[in-house]
């Protein structure tokens, strides 16, 4: 007589998913926010300011998009400081300062 042999039953494969996160950037969000609006608005006046996008070089295209979204979150703070919310004044003032270029010694 053959013996009985047990069988396990055979988990079901999860579907393949991606472990890599997926990076967010600004070409692919929303224009029609109020905050997207705002850093584009100040990103297009630094960059004229400057001379124009065709002048600039890419590095100082990438320096322009953080110093603005960095203004962005700076006015956030400061219109909570106005409607009496409580913020971290550490946190403004490490934006602040970040925010004031760097004069060197002469």
């Amino acid at each position: 007589m053959p013996a009985v042999v047990e069988f396990k039953p055979v988990r079901a494969r999860r579907p393949h998913c991606s472990v890599r996160p997926k990076l967010l950037n600004i070409k692919g969000l929303d224009r029609r926010t109020a905050a997207r609006k705002a850093f584009d608005a100040l990103v297009a006046e630094i960059e004229h300011d400057l001379g124009g996008r065709e002048q600039l070089s890419a590095i100082e295209k990438s320096l322009i998009q953080a110093y603005a979204g960095s203004a962005i979150l700076l006015d956030d703070l400061n219109a909570r400081v106005v409607l009496g919310q409580e913020i971290d004044a550490g946190t403004h003032a490490q934006m602040t300062s970040a925010l004031v270029p760097t004069i060197a010694d002469e």
